[in-house]
């Protein structure tokens, strides 16, 4: 199939399932994110998307958009972080539109991934050093943490950071290395890491990826951000949730995906947590890194009957699939995630995508 069919299917994903876009990190974004972060008793706490026919159950760490409703019984409690952080617990015993406790605002400190942007075809060949960390990503630190992924039978890298005032070459026999230059990196600069083996192998093969250093008044901003969210004494999975979103918002992708694989090697499994992750590795370009994340909460999605999160992450694995060539495997995840929506009384979309299939000629 053609590259030009998959970006038009990777479009109708993006705009159905909330999946994150395959790209660079482009211009800012204002669409407002508001985040489930407790709920009891589990499973009695209902939500229902603008596109659905029923309510479902909510499950922790769902985003919701304005137009989404909550579905409170008399004996049930939600908490919910809004887009401005601050929180909103509805009482129980009735029915809410979302914006009536978190009504959109203009710059809001939690923001949905901007789906309009260029698609990065990065198929993460494993015979070069493609670049892991940071890749596409804003850094809080001067003297970040530089990772690419190991080359079977490399014995060396060398390693280049280049930017304004900046030539700076080192050689390692490790696959990470904290940047030591003498040259200070500077707030708002961009820089471009390239890794090559030994070998000859070039992380340039896949193509330029760079980072940016944020400047001191954003860094500080985050900073007050994430201190605001850890004062609200969430639960270890929901909190982590949250200062991802934060960061991400920011542009912040190393650290996000740092303090997300953190959560999930200290704490109890997230489903959220997992395709949090999965969105964040297909971003930047990791998608067999992101389809691991993928299917990790798919598993936990279905041991759970969370519909929502299995539709979300069939469209991820149907994109991340076809752009590192598995395509029969794509389709297969297309037609599951047709399914999943015809489930959730979802017929517009469910039609869409059977519509886009067959016009893209793959229907089995």
């Amino acid at each position: 199939m053609q590259w030009k069919k998959w970006k038009l299917l990777i479009g109708l994903l993006l705009g159905l399932s909330l999946v994150v876009s395959l790209a660079r990190p482009a211009r800012p974004i204002g669409n407002g994110l508001n985040l489930l972060v407790t709920l009891r008793p589990q499973g009695q706490v209902k939500m229902k998307r603008s596109t659905w026919q029923d309510y479902q159950p909510a499950f922790i760490g769902a985003p919701l958009a304005a137009k989404d409703h909550l579905l409170l019984g008399s004996n049930t409690f939600a908490k919910v972080l809004c887009q401005n952080l601050m929180p909103w617990e509805p009482e129980g015993g009735r029915d809410y539109i979302v914006s009536e406790g978190c009504p959109p605002t203009s710059k809001p400190k939690l923001s949905q991934s901007d789906k309009d942007t260029v698609i990065e075809r990065a198929a993460n060949n494993p015979d070069i050093p493609y670049i892991l960390r940071p890749r596409d990503s804003s850094v809080l630190n001067q003297q970040p943490l530089l990772g690419w992924h190991q080359v079977e039978g490399a014995s060396t890298y060398q390693v280049r950071v280049i930017g304004p005032g900046v030539k700076w070459t080192q050689e390692t026999s490790a696959t990470e290395i904290v940047y030591s230059g003498k040259q200070s990196l500077q707030p708002g600069a961009r820089y471009w890491l390239i890794v090559k083996t030994d070998q000859g192998k070039s992380s340039k093969q896949e193509g330029s990826f760079g980072f940016t250093i944020l400047d001191q008044e954003k860094a500080q901003e985050v900073s007050a951000a994430a201190e605001q969210i850890k004062q609200k004494q969430l639960s270890k999975p929901a909190e982590a949730l949250a200062l991802a979103h934060l960061y991400r918002s920011n542009d912040l992708n190393a650290e996000a995906i740092d303090l997300l694989e953190t959560a999930l090697a200290d704490g109890p499994e997230s489903i959220r947590v997992h395709q949090l992750l999965g969105d964040i590795y297909q971003h930047v370009g990791l998608n067999r890194l992101a389809r691991e994340g993928y299917r990790q909460a798919l598993e936990l999605a279905k041991a759970a009957g969370d519909l929502d999160t299995q539709a979300q992450v069939l469209g991820g694995l149907a994109v991340t699939s076809g752009i590192i060539g598995q395509k029969d495997e794509a389709i297969a995840w297309l037609e599951k995630g047709k399914e999943v929506y015809q489930t959730l009384g979802d017929q517009v979309r469910a039609g869409q995508l059977e519509q886009q299939i067959q016009e893209l000629g793959i229907a089995p």
